[in-house]
């Protein structure tokens, strides 16, 4: 007897026309994890949300040239403060950003990196400008 040939089913979704090239690559145990959990979450592959993860993130660069940089040391710095504030007890942010006095801290510190090592020609006048123009968004007039 013969054996029948059975047609190969498609693995993955329909082709939509849209050439996908595939990379390969590794990641650190813990964004394997965050992004496993993150896939099921949204009920997607992990593939799909690495890949749209990663076309947000080229999408910002290409939204905001030259700004990365100010961002990352903005984001670190907010983060570092925060969770030294907080003593270093656990990497859970959503923790300590809910206390107030470590939230300032991390605030203080991002303010304070924008102006010290972000902010072109920081003369004290512009520092000063500066947080005026603060001052007056947050609180408006009612000083």
């Amino acid at each position: 007897m013969e054996k029948s040939k059975k047609a190969k089913k498609p693995v993955g979704r329909p082709r939509s026309g849209i050439k996908r090239p595939v990379i390969a690559l590794r990641v650190h145990e813990l964004d394997y994890e965050a992004l496993k959990a993150s896939a099921e979450k949204k009920h997607v592959s992990m593939s799909e949300d690495a890949a749209e993860r990663l076309s947000e993130s080229l999408g910002r660069q290409d939204r905001f040239p030259g700004i990365e940089q100010i961002a990352m040391l903005v984001a670190s710095t907010f983060w570092h403060a925060g969770q030294r504030a907080n003593g270093f007890e656990g990497y859970d942010t959503t923790k300590w950003m809910k206390d107030p006095a470590c939230y300032r801290e991390a605030f203080v510190a991002a303010a304070g990196a924008l102006l010290h090592l972000g902010m072109p020609q920081p003369t004290r006048i512009e520092k000063e400008a500066a947080l005026e123009a603060l001052r007056q968004q947050v609180l408006g007039d009612d000083q």
